[in-house]
C-alpha cells in the first residue's frame, strides 16, 4: 500500500513527453518514479512527525531542511551498547566509555548555583562490595522525583574516578539512562549513533528520525539511487542500503583501546564515496556556456597607489597570484579561478587589488561572505586598502533597515556603488545591478551550487547578436589543499596558491595543557590582561546538551571564569545571538570594553583583532587541525606575539596527543594536513574531520583520488546523455535554504 506521504506527489509528477528528455534511457514510467523520488528528498523535515517550527529552525541551523539533508546528516561518532559490564570491571575501563545495568542505593539534591544530583547505585547483576555514583549538574527537580520512583536503570557514560576518604571512588556525569522497572529491555544488535547536534535536538530524536525516513522508504514506489538507474556504477548496493548500513555503523572497527574507525573499505562506504564524488562531478559542470566575459587590462597606476600607501610590500607569492588574476581578468574568456591561501597569507589584498582593476574600468565587482561579521571585516578591509582610488565601496546585508537598504541598492542598480560586499543579500531577487563583471567568494565552500549561479546570473547578460557574458568569479579557500587533489576536485578551476607568509607575521606559540593545569592558566590570563591584551576563549558548545558529556559549554564556561577572573570583562559571541547582538560584541571587543570574548567556532575565520593575542581552546581533543589551525590564524596579527593555549582531558589517547603535537610543531597548514594524514594512517578516527574538504561528507582528498577519474567520467555521461537524471540529481542535492531565506523564515546564524 502507498504510504499517506507519496500520494499527494503523484498527480504532480506526472510529466507530458515533451518535459522528458528524448535522450534518457528511462521510460517514461520510470521517469515518473524518478520525479517522485525527487520530490521526496526534497519534502521540508515538517513531514516528519512531532518536527514543528522550533525543530525546524533549529535543524536550519545545521543546515538541514529537506529529507535529503536529513539522510546525509551521518554520525559523527557510535556508542557500543551491544554488551553490560559489571560494575566490578569498571576500574579497568576509566576514560572510557561503557554501558552497566545498577540498582539505585539513594538519590539526594545539593542546592546553590552549581546544584547537583546525586546517585549512589551498585551492581544490579552481582554481589559485591562495589558501587558507583552518578552526577548531574543543575538538574530539575522533576529529575530528582524520577530517580527516585526507580530501582533499576541501565546506563551508559563515561567512567571516571575522584578519591573519597583516601579511596578511590567510580562515577560517572551525566550518564544516559534507561529505567528498567518494568521489566529487561534487549540489547541493541549494532552500534548506536551519535549525530552532530544542537541545543535542543535529542539524540533519541535523530535516531527517530532517521529510523522514520527509512520506514518510509523502504514502502515506497521508488528508488532514490538515481544514479544506480543511469546503469553505470556495478554494484549489489544500492543508495538507500548504503545510507543504513553506515548510518548504523557497520563500517566501524573498534580497537582494544575503545578507539572508533572508519572501514573506509567496506562495501556501503565505498558506495557513498563514489556516489558523493559522482555529485560533486555534475554539481560542477557548468551550466551556463561562458562563452565570453569583459576583457580588463591591467591598471598599474591603479595598483601603484594602492601600494604606495601600504605600511609593507606585498610577498612573492601574493605577487605571482595577482598576475594569474590580472592574466584572466585580461581575457575575454570568463576566469573561474580558486585563490588557496594559508591563515595570514594576505588574500584580502590580493583580491581588493584584482577588484580594483575592474572598479576603477567603470564595472561592479560584488564580494559574497558567508558571514556578516566576515562581510564587515571584508568592508573594513577594502576601504582601507583601496582608499586612494576613491571608489564606492558598500556593504549589503539582510540586516539593514529598509530605508538604507533601499538606497544601497538604488546605488547599486546605478552604477555609482562601484563595489559591494555582502551576504546572501547580493543575490536576492530584488537586486539589480548595472554591470556586475567580477564575483568574488570568499570561503566558497560554504555556499551550495545554486547559490554561487544565482549571483552569477546577476551579471548574465544577453546580447543584442545572440551572444552572452558573464561576469570573472574569484573563489577563496583558507583550507590547504594540496595542488594534486585540487586538479582532481577542481579540474574546472584554475588555482593560485598563496604559500608564503608575510616576513611581519609573527609565529604563534602553541601550548597544550590538561584540565589539571586550570587554577595556573588563569593566574597567567590575568597577567596576559593586565599588560593591555586581549583574549579569544573558546567553546564547542553554547550550552550543555544531552550527550555533552564533559565538554566545556559557553554557559559554563563564563561562570568559570566570572568566578576566577572577577574584574575582567566578558563577551560573549556566539550562532544563537541575533546579528545586531553579534555586531555589538564584536565591537566592544574591539574597542577594548571588554578583555576576553568567549565565543564559538564562528570566530575562526574573518576576525582581524590585532590587540587579542591570546587564543584559548576548550576541549582541544575534539576539534578538527584544521579547525585549530584558522582559530590560531587569529591571533598574533598584530605587533605582538601571539599564543594559543589548547586545553585537553585527563588522560589524553596517545593519537590525540600526536595530533595535538602537530600543532605544537608547525604552523604551516599544508604540513600540517600531511601530518595529519601520516598518524591517522588508513583509519580514520571517528569524530575528526574526515576529508580536509568542507564540500564533502565521506569523500577523503588524500585517500579517493583513484575514484575521481572514474567518478569523472560517469559524472560526464549523465551530464551529457541523461540529462533528466542529471538534473534530478542535482536538485535532490540542493537544499531549500535559499527559498526559506527569500521568504525572511532564515536567520544567518552561522
Amino acid at each position: 500500500m502507498m504510504p499517506l506521504m507519496f500520494e499527494a506527489h503523484v498527480k504532480s509528477t506526472t510529466m507530458s513527453h515533451q518535459d522528458r528528455s528524448s535522450s534518457s534511457p528511462l521510460s517514461a514510467k520510470e521517469q515518473d518514479s524518478a520525479a517522485l523520488a525527487s520530490l521526496f528528498l526534497a519534502s521540508s523535515c515538517s513531514k516528519i512527525p512531532k518536527v514543528g517550527p522550533k525543530l525546524l529552525e533549529r535543524l536550519a541551523g545545521l543546515h538541514i531542511y529537506n529529507i535529503h539533508d536529513l539522510l546525509w546528516h551521518l554520525p559523527r561518532s557510535f556508542e557500543d551498547r551491544r554488551t553490560l559490564i559489571p560494575l566490578s570491571r569498571l576500574h579497568g575501563f576509566i576514560g572510557k566509555t561503557c554501558q552497566t545495568e545498577l540498582e539505585i542505593l539513594s538519590v539526594k539534591m545539593t542546592p546553590g548555583k552549581t546544584s547537583r544530583l546525586i546517585i549512589e547505585c551498585q551492581d544490579a547483576h552481582e554481589e559485591s562490595m562495589h558501587q558507583i555514583t552518578l552526577i548531574f549538574f543543575k538538574p530539575q527537580r522533576h529529575q530528582k522525583l524520577q530517580w527516585e520512583k526507580h530501582n533499576r536503570v541501565r546506563i551508559f557514560g563515561e567512567v571516571s574516578q575522584y578519591t573519597q576518604h583516601g579511596l578511590p571512588r567510580l562515577q560517572m556525569i551525566h550518564p544516559e539512562a534507561l529505567f528498567l522497572d518494568n521489566g529487561d529491555i534487549p540489547l541493541s544488535d549494532h552500534l548506536t549513533p551519535i549525530y552532530p547536534s544542537t541545543q535542543g535536538i535529542y539524540q533519541k530524536q535523530w535516531r527517530q528520525w532517521t529510523q522514520w525516513v527509512f520506514d518510509q522508504l523502504g514502502k515506497a514506489p521508488f528508488s532514490i539511487d538515481f544514479i544506480q538507474q543511469t546503469g553505470l556504477v556495478n554494484s549489489d548496493l544500492n543508495l538507500l542500503e548504503a545510507l543504513k548500513q553506515i548510518h548504523q555503523g557497520d563500517h566501524i572497527k573498534i580497537k582494544d583501546t575503545g578507539e572508533q574507525l572508519i572501514n573506509r573499505e567496506h562495501p556501503a562506504y565505498q558506495y557513498l564515496i563514489l556516489t558523493e564524488i559522482i555529485t560533486h562531478q555534475l554539481l560542477w559542470t557548468p551550466r551556463i556556456q561562458q562563452t565570453e566575459s569583459p576583457a580588463f587590462q591591467s591598471s598599474k597606476e591603479a595598483e601603484e597607489k594602492v601600494l604606495a600607501a601600504l605600511p609593507f610590500k606585498m610577498t612573492g607569492a601574493q605577487q605571482r597570484s595577482l598576475q594569474e588574476i590580472y592574466t584572466d581578468l585580461a581575457q575575454p574568456a570568463s576566469m573561474l579561478r580558486l585563490l588557496q591561501g594559508d591563515v595570514g597569507s594576505g588574500k584580502t589584498l590580493v583580491a581588493a587589488l584584482a577588484a580594483a582593476q575592474v572598479a576603477t574600468q567603470k564595472n561592479q565587482v560584488a564580494i559574497l561572505a558567508p558571514t556578516e561579521i566576515l562581510a564587515g571585516q571584508h568592508l573594513e578591509a577594502f576601504r582601507q586598502f583601496l582608499a586612494p582610488l576613491d571608489l564606492n565601496i558598500q556593504l549589503l546585508t539582510g540586516r539593514l533597515k529598509a530605508k538604507e537598504r533601499r538606497h544601497i541598492m538604488e546605488l547599486i542598480s546605478t552604477g555609482e556603488c562601484d563595489i559591494v560586499i555582502g551576504t546572501h543579500a547580493l543575490f536576492q531577487k530584488d537586486i539589480t545591478y548595472k554591470n556586475l563583471s567580477f564575483i568574488i567568494i570568499d570561503e566558497q565552500h560554504r555556499f551550495g551550487v545554486a547559490q554561487r549561479l544565482s549571483l552569477l546570473e546577476k551579471g548574465l547578460v544577453q546580447h543584442p547578436d545572440g551572444h552572452t557574458t558573464v561576469p570573472h568569479q574569484l573563489m577563496m579557500t583558507a583550507t590547504p589543499i594540496p595542488r594534486t587533489l585540487t586538479m582532481s576536485i577542481y579540474a574546472h578551476m584554475q588555482t593560485s596558491v598563496i604559500d608564503e607568509l608575510p616576513p611581519s607575521r609573527k609565529v604563534v606559540t602553541t601550548k597544550a595543557i590538561g584540565e589539571d593545569q586550570r587554577e595556573l592558566l588563569y593566574e597567567r590570563v590575568k597577567a596576559f590582561i593586565k599588560t593591555g591584551q586581549q583574549v579569544f576563549w573558546v567553546c564547542t558548545l553554547i550550552q550543555e546538551t544531552e550527550n555533552s558529556g564533559e565538554k566545556k559549554s559557553i554557559e559554563e564556561t563564563y561562570e568559570s571564569l566570572q568566578a576566577h577572573l572577577p574584574g575582567i570583562n566578558i563577551g560573549l559571541l556566539h550562532g544563537q545571538l541575533d546579528e545586531d547582538e553579534k555586531k555589538i560584541r564584536l565591537d566592544e571587543f574591539i574597542r577594548n570594553e571588554t578583555q576576553i570574548l568567549l565565543a564559538t567556532s564562528m570566530v575562526e575565520v574573518g576576525v582581524n583583532i590585532p590587540n587579542a593575542n591570546l587564543m584559548v581552546v576548550e576541549d582541544a581533543h575534539n576539534w578538527g587541525l584544521t579547525q585549530l589551525h584558522q582559530l590560531r590564524g587569529r591571533v598574533g596579527r598584530g605587533d605582538k606575539e601571539g599564543f594559543m593555549i589548547l586545553i585537553h582531558k585527563i588522560p589524553l589517547q596517545q593519537t590525540s596527543f600526536e595530533r595535538l603535537n602537530i600543532l605544537r610543531e608547525t604552523t604551516d597548514g599544508f604540513v600540517i594536513a600531511d601530518k595529519d594524514l601520516a598518524i591517522r594512517g588508513p583509519g580514520h578516527i571517528i569524530g575528526t574531520a574526515q576529508s580536509g574538504h568542507p564540500d564533502f561528507r565521506v569523500v577523503d582528498l588524500n585517500e579517493d583520488q583513484d575514484l575521481f577519474p572514474e567518478a569523472k567520467k560517469i559524472g560526464q555521461d549523465i551530464h551529457n546523455h541523461r540529462p533528466f537524471l542529471a538534473s534530478l540529481i542535482i536538485k535532490s542535492h540542493h537544499t531549500t535554504a535559499q527559498q526559506l531565506h527569500d521568504q525572511g523564515h532564515l536567520i544567518n546564524r552561522a
